[in-house]
């Protein structure tokens, strides 16, 4: 697993839908990783949180909400739930506040977690984001990979 490769794709400006999911999933790979033993030298939340806060900052203002399937902010819970091809992805600590000051129309108190763990098959996520991209495989495509993810490693 190349690190400055994932760490790169979790800051890459993002043009397609591909690009962003590509992104999401490099940021949950690290967000899973950043707890893992043998990573704690070299990832740290720090790398992670802010990428988070400008994604949602650069999406909201360069008007490409629309690759996103939903993005909400609980400033509550200082957390944002964004959804891509049907997949939903948390961030927590992300200062949601800031965001809610800048972009109240994102803020949602409602918005509630799927309960799809995605940590656990984040390098999976990953990998299969970053051969969609290359494929440029179509969004019903994707779904169905990322279905077939979620059906192995939960038998949902």
């Amino acid at each position: 697993m190349d690190l400055k490769e994932i760490i790169s794709y979790a800051g890459q400006p993002v043009k397609t839908k591909q690009d962003f999911f590509l992104r999401l999933t490099a940021l949950n790979l690290l967000n899973s990783l950043v707890k893992q033993k043998e990573y704690k030298e070299v990832v740290n939340y720090g790398n992670i949180k802010p990428k988070v806060f400008y994604l949602i900052k650069n999406l909201a203002s360069k008007n490409q909400l629309e690759l996103c399937d939903e993005l909400c902010i609980k400033p509550s819970e200082d957390c944002a739930y964004i959804r891509c091809y049907g997949l939903q992805f948390g961030f927590h600590n992300i200062n949601a506040k800031a965001l809610e000051e800048e972009y109240p129309n994102l803020v949602n108190e409602k918005g509630v977690w799927d309960g799809v763990r995605l940590q656990p098959i984040a390098k999976e996520l990953y990998e299969m984001a970053k051969e969609t991209a290359a494929q440029n495989l179509s969004e019903e495509a994707i779904k169905e990979r990322i279905k077939k993810i979620i059906n192995l490693n939960y038998g949902i």
